[in-house]
């Protein structure tokens, strides 16, 4: 049956701009699955699950906390409306420890890339409210192709529904203990940390989970990452003008590296133990 809010998407378009497809390899082994989506120069976010099912593949257990080095590499693809495709080796990951968030330090690994003129995404750290119409976006059905060289291949699709539910807090204490929304939009695996957008186009979540419906007559239940709690995730990411050592997110959206709106609305606090924590502001509060 043709889903008229789930649309195949051709490359490259406007969207494959930001968002872009991850796989990683180890050895003669590559494994494709999974979304990320551009929001700063040489920074890029996608679901920490994504993430761990990498690492789970290539690694075994996922580290509980601390650093980690992983033997393989992870790689992402865009497809910029003009001039050549980009391959981006990401060379640095800082997971969340609020949410369903990784965010990922992206290098050069193709000419493209090394010339690209960047544009990102506008965020909107706050849900979209129940009743609104949002659009995902993801890459469904990426595989490699064994070769010399290899071939990556790609089914991008767009889906489009409505907000069903926020959960400020959280959905459950198990499978989404952190703020996210639901919507009647389908997400198929392989979208996981994909963008999704507000009516006014802005960036305000991350494509996280779906069940699918369970009679014809029924709606999928899907639900997406709010943005707000990323930004207390610390990183140690150059600034020009900046001295280093960490920081949390917020401070990208501060200094304007980040284009966000509502970051007045979060408040993080952090200690150079590498602890952070992070919270909503009331709009009343004073």
């Amino acid at each position: 049956m043709i889903d008229p809010n789930f649309v195949e998407t051709e490359l490259p378009s406007v969207i494959t701009e930001w968002a872009v497809p991850l796989a990683s390899q180890r050895g003669t082994e590559w494994w494709a699955s999974g979304t990320a989506v551009i929001v700063a120069p040489y920074l890029a976010i996608t679901a920490k699950h994504v993430i761990d099912d990498h690492w789970l593949r290539h690694q075994g257990d996922v580290p509980d906390s601390g650093e980690a080095v992983g033997e393989f590499s992870l790689v992402a693809f865009q497809a910029p409306q003009s001039g050549d495709a980009c391959l981006w080796a990401v060379r640095r990951i800082w997971p969340s420890p609020h949410t369903d968030v990784a965010f990922l330090k992206l290098v050069p690994w193709s000419v493209g890339a090394a010339s690209y003129v960047w544009r990102w995404a506008t965020i909107n750290v706050l849900p979209p409210p129940v009743g609104s119409y949002v659009a995902a976006f993801g890459y469904h059905d990426s595989k490699i192709v064994a070769g010399n060289p290899i071939r990556w291949q790609h089914r991008a699709s767009n889906s489009f529904g409505r907000v069903r539910g926020v959960f400020s807090e959280r959905r459950d204490t198990v499978l989404r203990d952190y703020p996210c929304f639901s919507v009647d939009a389908r997400f198929d695996g392989g979208m996981s940390g994909g963008p999704v957008f507000n009516e006014a186009g802005e960036l305000c979540g991350l494509v996280c989970s779906s069940i699918p419906p369970v009679a014809p007559e029924t709606e999928h239940t899907s639900y997406v990452t709010t943005l707000w709690p990323a930004l207390g995730t610390l990183l140690d990411l150059e600034r020009q003008g900046c001295p280093p050592g960490r920081y949390p997110a917020l401070e990208l959206a501060r200094g304007r590296q980040m284009v966000v709106r509502n970051w007045e609305r979060v408040s993080v606090e952090w200690s150079d133990s590498g602890a952070s924590t992070v919270a909503l502001v009331k709009e009343d509060a004073g």
